[in-house]
């Protein structure tokens, strides 16, 4: 009995953890309109410690924060990130979670190939972290979206 208590409690010190990182440098760096070097390695940071948590929950919050950060701020890339992200979609042993992982990183790698950020944005929803996920899976189901890699 201890161990799905210690377990629950894991996943939910984690997410805050994140999120409590993430939102924090967000609404920092949208009062400063840019990131910096710093806020850039804070978030990275903070997806890498998500992206390699064997808590498969952990890792579907990291990867929402990951596609977040992206919506957010374009510019925002990180080799370290895609490299965790390109593992777990290859490897993870939930197929729901490679799913994920394969949309942020096509996301990732073909951001033009998507709607405009205004539109994104409106699909970020951290009450419901799939929308996002659900959002870009049917726009890329029907061709809306046309990207040059496969989604499994």
């Amino acid at each position: 009995m201890k161990f799905p208590i210690k377990n629950t409690l894991s996943i939910l010190l984690v997410s805050a953890l994140t999120f409590t990182i993430s939102e924090s440098s967000l609404a920092q760096n949208s009062q400063q309109g840019e990131l910096t070097k710093d806020r850039i390695e804070r978030l990275e940071e903070s997806l890498a410690y998500g992206l390699s948590s064997e808590v498969s929950g952990v890792v579907k919050s990291a990867l929402f924060n990951a596609i977040s950060y992206k919506v957010e701020y374009p510019d925002f890339e990180s080799d370290k990130v895609l490299n965790e992200v390109k593992v777990i979609s290859e490897s993870h042993p939930s197929e729901r979670v490679q799913s994920k992982a394969a949309l942020v990183l096509n996301y990732y790698q073909n951001g033009a190939d998507f709607p405009e950020q205004s539109t994104l944005l409106a699909e970020l929803d951290n009450g419901n972290q799939d929308r996002i996920f659900d959002f870009l899976q049917r726009g890329i189901n029907s061709g809306q979206f046309t990207s040059t890699q496969e989604i499994n």
